[in-house]
């Protein structure tokens, strides 16, 4: 603090100058992996963090259908990828059963463009082949 002594004999208290401070910079980034639960902690968590997007999957809390809505309400926020999981117990006789139609599941969930990709595990080489119907995925919003 400085003290300046006025022409008039009176003082007057001057405050040492501050300089601005640089805002912090939010580097703005996709998180590409998230198991998608709670859909209104996870916008907070990418509002609080600077993420502009997310690729969701499902978590234990959710399925395909729940994340095909949550991507629906928030299409400049998610990226929908579908899954097959044999950790899902909705698929887990299929792929003990080392059925294929598996994979027409798949085709059909990528078809119905809510989908932007593939989570999960990757098919067993008994279930790789090529798809009879091929499926052309929209990157664009």
């Amino acid at each position: 603090m400085v003290l300046v002594a006025g022409v008039l004999g009176c003082s007057v208290e001057r405050q040492p100058l501050e300089r601005p401070r640089p805002e912090a910079e939010t580097v703005p980034f996709v998180d590409a992996h998230v198991h998608l639960n709670d859909e209104s902690m996870q916008l907070e968590m990418m509002r609080r963090s600077g993420a502009t997007r997310a690729v969701v999957f499902w978590g234990r809390n959710s399925d395909n259908e729940s994340i095909a809505d949550s991507a629906k309400r928030h299409p400049d926020l998610f990226i929908a990828f579908a899954s097959i999981s044999p950790e899902r117990a909705a698929y887990r006789r299929a792929w003990d059963a080392q059925d294929t139609t598996l994979l027409g599941t798949l085709d059909d969930l990528l078809a119905s463009g809510r989908f932007r990709g593939i989570g999960g595990s990757p098919p067993p080489t008994s279930l790789r082949r090529v798809s009879p119907r091929p499926t052309t995925i929209r990157w664009g919003r």
